[in-house]
């Protein structure tokens, strides 16, 4: 191999392999046709990067090597499946492959080198005829003696574009032939073609004429042809950019030599963006974990190290973000929850707060929908993850967090959540609450009821409203200190009214011996009490719906104030419409 391997050398020797990989299948005796589609769908994707470097592409075949340029790409410890010496044995010692050959020609060329040599077990067999019959019309290839290995193999004169359409040329000379005893060189030229016509007349060793057949039997049901067409149609479907992926990962592991390593790494920086860019989520993903597997198994200079370091973390950068949502937002992907599941999990910390910012900012439902479900699982896998987006200081990320925390309602993320209490922002803070209280859990609710305490008016009426709905006694000391406070009178009648209600649900029937007095004007803080608070505290005792709440309720039906009177007399009918 030479000191410095281009990449388009490395690139050739992918192809190989998926070609090698193609032939082992053919070989096998029990192959699914799944399997098939497979390994044909990962032979087409591997010329795709080939043809973005060059026209075309010649090989030459020398000894037991595989030549590209005159530097060997497959060497005989690596053609297991013997595709040099059944091309050399028919006097192929060059091929030409132009764009257009992947689609199906380069799988039947494959198909045609099985066959000769699983043909040759029983009579002798002629690969060019063979190749001829099947015009290939991107396969060229030169028949002549075998090269030596040394000597490179020469790039043939003629361009890409410059080709005729039309079937392969083949020079006939001595050792093209593989018939016992004929030398083509020898016919005249209209032997020659008799002898074509009579090959070509002739059915394929080991197939039959048609009519030959009962066409009755053979034909399947239209119901067979559906499930055939629709289990070809889903493998053509998937996308097969891992094992493309899988073959580069080889190479990087198992071939130590640094210059090999230096063209494998510079071919998958530049493979990550057409991913990225193609909306190629799961090969992202799987790149990347591979490359952390890797990178913790196999010795590695600190140079490589450090790259390969630097291409799993490029996915989180701001540019392959920004990517990776224009593929989102403009639907030429669809990916699914899982797919961007398994991308969030090879993001770094900081890029999921960027997915949180861009998620308020995609446009397509479909899309939101997905990766909202992604994040979703991302935090309910990882809740520690959650309790970092929720202490960031980007607000828009610690809202869209606890929007997501509130609809999850997992009881691991309460204390990651109780981390916003302590937000500079209001709007956050009552976020915060709202999240807790969706929980509902004990451990939950005894969290947000620190926010009985907050400075925001907004935030703690939030956490009355919350506690309202539940029955959570640890919370009624709280209440009742706030109920006492100094500056209850100066609070908004809403905050005052849903605080009343929290304490009364909260403390239950013992909650009577607070409310009664500052329902009927008794005492050192009912004296201090206003209409309207008093009104509040009959609120309270209608929600206790005690005889003891009722007696209350009752007496203050006759106060001289009518704000009091009207509350307490709505009170009683409201138990009563209740009852």
């Amino acid at each position: 191999m030479p000191l410095r391997p281009s990449t388009e050398q490395l690139l050739v020797q992918v192809l190989l392999r998926a070609a090698e990989d193609l032939l082992r299948l053919y070989e096998s005796e029990e192959v699914e046709d799944a399997e098939l589609v497979r390994a044909r769908t990962e032979l087409e994707l591997a010329f795709a990067p080939i043809w973005s470097r060059m026209p075309v592409l010649d090989l030459g075949f020398a000894g037991d090597q595989v030549l590209w340029n005159g530097e060997p790409v497959l060497t005989g410890e690596d053609d297991a499946h013997g595709l040099v010496p059944s091309l050399l044995a028919s006097g192929i010692h060059g091929l030409r492959l132009v764009p257009g050959v992947e689609r199906e020609e380069m799988a039947r060329f494959l198909e045609l080198v099985h066959r000769v040599r699983r043909l040759d077990e029983d009579g002798d067999q002629d690969l060019v005829l063979m190749l001829f019959r099947a015009d290939l019309h991107h396969v060229q290839y030169t028949v002549g003696p075998v090269l030596d290995p040394a000597i490179p193999t020469p790039a043939p004169p003629a361009a890409a574009q410059d080709l005729p359409p039309g079937p392969p040329t083949a020079t006939p000379t001595p050792s093209a032939s593989r018939t016992p005893g004929t030398d083509v060189a020898r016919l005249s030229p209209s032997e020659v073609r008799k002898r074509i016509q009579e090959d070509l007349r002739a059915p394929a060793p080991g197939t039959h004429r048609e009519d030959d057949l009962d066409s009755a039997s053979h034909f399947l049901d239209a119901a067979d042809i559906d499930y055939l067409k629709s289990a070809i149609d889903r493998e053509y479907e998937q996308d097969h950019s891992e094992s493309v992926l899988a073959l580069l990962l080889d190479t990087l592991e198992l071939r130590a030599e640094p210059d090999v390593r230096d063209e494998v790494i510079r071919v998958l920086r530049a493979v990550l963006p057409y991913l990225l860019g193609t909306g190629r989520f799961p090969a992202v993903a799987y790149l990347t974990s591979e490359l952390r597997g890797i990178t913790r198994t196999t010795t590695f200079e600190p140079r490589h190290r450090e790259a390969l370091d630097q291409l799993r973390a490029s996915i989180s950068d701001a540019d392959a973000l920004r990517q990776l949502f224009h593929v989102l937002d403009d639907g030429t992907v669809e990916p699914t929850p899982e797919e961007l599941g398994a991308l969030l999990q090879e993001l770094r910390q900081d890029a999921i707060g960027s997915v949180l910012v861009w998620l308020g900012q995609l446009r397509r439902p479909k899309a939101k929908s997905a990766l909202l479900e992604a994040l979703e699982a991302f935090f309910t896998q990882w809740p520690m993850a959650l309790e970092k987006m929720t202490t960031a200081t980007d607000r828009a990320v610690v809202q869209r967090a606890l929007a997501i925390a509130g609809r999850v309602q997992d009881p691991a993320f309460a204390e990651p959540i109780s981390a916003a209490l302590e937000h500079v922002d209001p709007a956050t803070r009552r976020l915060a609450v709202s999240a807790l209280a969706a929980i509902a859990t004990p451990a939950s609710l005894k969290l947000m009821a620190r926010a009985i305490d907050d400075v925001d008016a907004e935030v703690r009426k939030k956490a009355y409203d919350a506690l309202a709905q539940r029955h959570f006694r640890p919370a009624t000391t709280k209440l009742a200190a706030a109920i006492a406070s100094p500056d209850l009178e100066s609070r908004d009648l809403s905050e005052r009214r849903a605080l009343f209600s929290a304490y009364a649900v909260a403390a239950g029937p013992a909650g009577v011996a607070t409310l009664e007095p500052i329902l009927l004007g008794k005492g050192g803080l009912a004296r201090r009490a206003s209409p309207m608070t008093r009104a509040c505290a009959a609120l309270a005792l209608s929600l206790i719906d005690t005889p003891a709440a009722r007696f209350a309720l009752k007496n203050a039906a006759t106060d001289k104030d009518p704000l009091v009177r009207s509350a307490a007399g709505s009170a009683l009918r409201a138990e009563r419409t209740a009852s």
